[in-house]
């Protein structure tokens, strides 16, 4: 009888453990498909990507997926909260740093990211549709971050 109780425990638990494991990553994890070329070289649309749903860290360079007008975008991390943005001279300056390969056509702007603030940029900025448009992204909008 004992062999039987241990044999039907040992079963249930295999049972289960699959369940348990998919639960945790799911709770963790997202697996997000790219739509476009924005953030080419770096991903590539259609590429798929692992991304954590840890965002309480978030700095500058990361790649992160936020919710922007109902759909998902993948952009980098490009200043943060107390960072000076500038764009002017065709171009894009964080705390008057011009970054690299970086490109702007439009009115002059300048202004400093809030409290709870990211201003994010493709790495293919001819194509992206990023902060440059659109300005800053509440840290609430993103809902991942690549890993």
């Amino acid at each position: 009888m004992r062999k039987k109780n241990s044999k039907n425990l040992k079963e249930i638990f295999l049972t289960i453990l699959p369940v348990i494991l998919a639960a945790l990553f799911l709770l963790n994890f997202k697996i997000i498909k790219v739509d476009g070329q924005s953030m080419s070289p770096t991903l590539n649309d259609g590429q798929i990507i692992l991304t954590s749903r840890h965002t309480d860290k978030l700095q500058k360079d990361l790649i992160v997926v936020a919710n922007y007008e109902d759909e998902l975008i993948v952009k980098r991390i490009a200043a943060v909260e107390n960072d000076t943005v500038a764009m002017k001279n065709g171009a894009v300056y964080v705390n008057d740093v011009k970054l690299t390969n970086s490109s702007y056509e439009g009115e002059e702007k300048s202004f400093t990211l809030k409290k709870d603030e990211v201003f994010v940029l493709g790495d293919n900025q001819k194509v992206s549709l990023d902060s440059r448009y659109f300005g800053t992204l509440s840290t609430e909008s993103i809902i991942s971050v690549k890993i």
